[in-house]
Parts: C-alpha cells; structure tokens; sequence
C-alpha cells in the first residue's frame, strides 16, 4: 500500500470520527429533554425565545378582596430554553394592566419581574408539559396593592411558584401555548394567598419548531 492511500485511509477514518462525535453531541429527540428541529438540547445548550408573546389570554392576577388586575400584554428579556430540561428569564413584563372593579386595585399599568427561572419540567400523558416558574431571589416581583376600602393595602413581594401547562407541548411547532393556572396556594402577596392565570404562545427567536420529549 502506498503512503498516499494511506495517508487518505487516515483522513477518511477521521471525518467519520468526527461525523459519528458530532451526531453523538446533537443527538435525536429523546425523552426528559427540549427539542428544537429535531435535535435535542444537551448540557450547555440554549435556545433564545421572543421577546414578545402571543398573548391569548390576559393575565390575570386576583384573589385579595375582589383585586382583579388584568394584563393583556408578555414580554422577556434573555428568555431561554436550556439544555436538558430547565430555562430562565432575565425578566418578565406584564403590560397593557388595569384593575376591576374591586375594593383593592394594584398601583400602576405594568410589572416587571426579577430573575425566573423554570424547573420541574416533565411530560404528562401523551401531549402534555408541566413546569415550575420561581424567582431565585425569593420574589417574583414587587407592587403595591391600594384602594380607599381596601383592608390590606401596602407595597410587598409576590412569593411562591406558578405552574405553567404546555397543552400541546410534546408536539413540535413554532409556536407552543403555555398556561398559567397557579392554585391560592403558591403565590402570596402581603400575606394573602393570589392566583394568576393567563395563556400565552411563545416562539423561537430561530424560528424553528420545538417540543420537549
């Protein structure tokens, strides 16, 4: 055999070393992980969301003696998935607020977040996604709860965790609805219980389709 073929022999064996490591690193969707185009997510990975969300149903936080702020705009700032099956959020802002007609109203048309960060994300059933929104620091974000008959008026932190749904999640598609439906238990605001619900879709800064397996 010739020092050519050899030679040539040598850098075909190292591309489909490489092939084979590269396939290795990307690997195909597999359960317990994001999947973005087809490809799963592995350690180290992200993939940046929108700033701005689908919002198809307003937000609404209520729960203190008939509060019911309402905000029919999302938006993110560093919003991103990451590999395997976390994600964070610099900050979220809910905009487009407004009150109802109860005795306690929320001060302000908007709210801006601290840090979050999603954990817990698991497949349920066939279709479904849940995860766990919290705010390392301990807050989700701070407002101020007024009102001339309000009984528990005062500025203080909303403490807790919300739940968020991914109806669909399972499939892949561009665009991926998440529900919020946090139960009285989990958030908590001068020392009352709230809930906050509200559905909106969210999409890939890439445009590609995406799931969790």
């Amino acid at each position: 055999m010739s020092k050519l073929t050899v030679v040539l022999a040598a850098l075909v064996a190292c591309l489909g070393i490489s092939a084979l490591a590269s396939a290795s690193a990307s690997a195909a969707c597999v359960s317990g992980s994001w999947c973005v185009a087809g490809t799963a997510l592995i350690s180290g990975e992200m993939a940046e969301l929108t700033e701005k969300a689908e919002v198809t149903e307003s937000g609404v936080l209520s729960g203190i003696a008939g509060l019911e702020y309402k905000c029919t705009k999302l938006e993110g700032e560093s919003v991103l998935l990451e590999g395997t099956a976390t994600g964070m959020a610099k900050h979220l802002i809910f905009a487009g607020c407004s009150n109802g007609t109860g005795a306690c109203q929320v001060v302000g048309t908007s709210v801006e977040t601290n840090e979050i960060t999603v954990s817990k994300v698991k497949a349920v059933g066939t279709t479904e996604v849940e995860a766990t929104f919290e705010a390392p620091s301990g807050s989700f974000a701070t407002i101020e709860v007024t009102g001339g008959s309000c009984s528990i008026a005062g500025k203080d932190a909303v403490k807790g965790h919300i739940r968020i749904l991914g109806p669909t999640g399972q499939t892949p598609s561009i665009k991926q609805e998440i529900v919020a439906n946090s139960g009285a238990s989990e958030l908590e605001i001068l020392k009352k219980t709230v809930t906050l619900k509200g559905k909106a879709k969210l999409e890939l800064k890439s445009g590609k389709a995406w799931s969790f397996g």
